[in-house]
């Protein structure tokens, strides 16, 4: 009987926070797996300020980031020969594979061992494996464009990729009643749009399950970076203790969206267990890195809400540049020439505030048609800026101000691993503590693979 195994990718999933949910749900998945199964702590031995971007490729390539150098969203990726992800490993040795959603997973691989492939939420394009599939890519990614950091209305955009979604039944029926609860929600009460990130993992393992099935590969992932999120904004609100000064009140709500979140979680990971057991594959829980307390409040932010405004105004063609999926404070932008960057990166950084400081900084430039800017953003809301020594309105530059909750939790190295299967019981046995960089040589123990 061959080696089959799923890796459930639970972003950012902390020790705390998972013992906190199994007392408070014995009867939960989670709870059967840490009782069944093995339950170990990781670690991420990456240099610098961790993000998940960084932690999953040490993950699933078997060194970290001093080695794969991978640091930034949408950024190009020059380890591969030297350190492949795990899954290249695996269809070269002829297991069947199936990706979903996991972090610098892009581009889609097209091999006959590959059943699915749909790269992660910040991929640069819709590009997906089947063709089935970009259409939910498509959408998927336009959700997140629009509502990074900031929870925006709906648009005319999304209304149409969801539609066609619907049509080619990448969404179900039952997906969309959910779609449709959550907006009557937000009509009566507008504190459930924080929760509105909550319906992307629903929609996604909709589908992600719906392949499982349908193709069986032999490894598999599935990436949710939903309880992350809701970490961020409210670890606060369920650890109130972890804080010398509480800026604010705990709020109820806030701890129960966490709560819900983990329900979320726990569901899909007990459709996975029942499809585990009926098909007889193993079954991983695993985060990269986990969170903590971080203390820090509110603050204002600026960012670029019409960036065909700002370059407009800059006097550059729209055509020639596209933005990448990223994450605030950064913005990627690609352009088809070295000169085209080069031109760019010499306007942008003549929008400045008065005191003549850049708006903007160039963080990452590996690749001469791409470049990776951040926000520089100012402590004091202003209204005017300067281009070319010039004041505009900031508006007339298509900028604006919003209030970025920049969060009560915050990445920590330490994460979880939960397994269950008696292979890979016998493979951690001896295990508490692992090092998330050796789970790509377990892997390949796992599928008897030598490297």
């Amino acid at each position: 009987m061959k080696n089959k195994l799923i890796i459930y990718e639970i972003n950012e999933l902390p020790r705390k926070l998972l013992e906190f949910y199994v007392n408070f749900k014995p009867s939960s998945n989670l709870a059967k797996l840490k009782k069944f199964g093995k339950d170990l702590n990781t670690v991420t031995t990456d240099k610098g300020e961790l993000h998940p971007w960084t932690t999953w490729p040490t993950f699933y390539r078997g060194v970290d980031n001093t080695c794969h150098e991978i640091t930034s969203i949408n950024q190009n990726i020059e380890c591969d020969i030297k350190y492949p992800p795990i899954w290249k490993y695996l269809i070269k040795n002829n297991i069947s594979i199936g990706i979903f959603g996991t972090l610098q997973s892009y581009p889609p691989i097209i091999d006959p061992n590959v059943k699915f492939y749909l790269p992660d939420t910040f991929a640069p394009s819709y590009e997906a494996y089947p063709k089935s599939l970009e259409k939910f890519q498509k959408f998927n990614l336009k959700l997140v464009s629009e509502n990074s950091g900031e929870i925006r209305p709906i648009n005319f955009i999304e209304i149409k990729y969801f539609l066609e979604c619907i049509l080619n039944k990448s969404i179900s029926i039952k997906s969309t009643l959910k779609i449709l609860v959550q907006i009557f929600l937000e009509k009566i009460n507008k504190k459930f749009k924080k929760r509105r990130s909550l319906l992307q993992p629903e929609l996604s393992f909709d589908l992600f399950l719906k392949n499982l099935k349908e193709k069986k590969p032999e490894f598999t992932t599935f990436f949710t970076n939903h309880i992350a999120g809701m970490m961020h904004y409210y670890w606060l609100d369920i650890f109130p203790m972890d804080f010398k000064n509480l800026y604010r009140n705990p709020n109820l709500f806030n701890k129960n969206s966490v709560i819900k979140s983990l329900d979320i979680a726990d569901k899909q990971i007990g459709l996975l267990l029942k499809f585990a057991e009926q098909n007889s594959y193993e079954l991983w829980v695993a985060s990269s890195m986990g969170q903590e307390a971080i203390e820090r409040e509110d603050l204002e932010r600026i960012f670029i809400k019409d960036i065909k405004k700002t370059f407009k105004l800059l006097k550059l063609d729209n055509n020639l540049y596209r933005v990448l999926p990223s994450m605030y404070p950064d913005i990627n932008i690609e352009s088809d020439s070295k000169e085209n960057i080069d031109y760019l990166i010499k306007h942008m950084l003549e929008i400045k505030y008065l005191n003549q400081e850049s708006l903007f900084e160039v963080r990452y430039r590996k690749n001469l048609n791409k470049v990776n800017f951040i926000y520089k953003s100012s402590n004091l809301k202003v209204k005017n800026l300067l281009y070319k020594n010039k004041k505009f309105n900031i508006f007339d530059l298509g900028i604006e101000y919003g209030t970025f909750q920049k969060g009560t939790g915050y990445h920590s190295p330490f994460g979880i691993l939960l397994t269950t299967g008696d292979k890979s019981n016998r493979l951690f046995k001896e295990d508490k503590l692992i090092d998330t960089k050796n789970v790509f040589s377990k892997i390949l123990k796992f599928f008897e693979i030598k490297k």
